[in-house]
């Protein structure tokens, strides 16, 4: 839990998850210098109360992705940054089922709310 001591249960804690490939997990990179992580550090800076979840798995596809937003979606996530569609491209997917999988993840994040 980020910002002030006590302000929020951490069960409570808004998220913010960023479902992605190996540039969202920082394959590479220190913990610490993923995307995921810097953004962490914003919101800290700023006092704003968030955890921020990488949900980065290098080598995922967007079938990938939709395949593991159930336990992704835990907690109370308020918002979910979605980056996938890279190793669709990289793997030469047809486009059509890459965007049927970022529709699929779009649709169920806005069902759990």
């Amino acid at each position: 839990m980020r910002g002030e001591a006590g302000a929020t249960p951490a069960g409570d804690v808004p998220r913010i998850v960023v479902l992605g490939d190996s540039l969202t997990a920082g394959l590479g990179l220190a913990v610490h210098e993923a995307y995921p992580a810097l953004l962490q550090e914003r919101l800290d800076a700023k006092g704003l109360t968030y955890q921020v979840v990488n949900a980065g798995n290098s080598g995922d596809t967007s079938a990938a992705g939709l395949a593991r937003l159930e336990w992704t979606l835990d907690g109370n996530v308020r918002i979910i940054v979605v980056a996938l569609g890279g190793n669709d491209a990289l793997r030469g997917l047809p486009v059509q089922q890459l965007k049927i999988n970022l529709s699929r993840i779009i649709e169920r994040a806005q069902a759990r709310g």
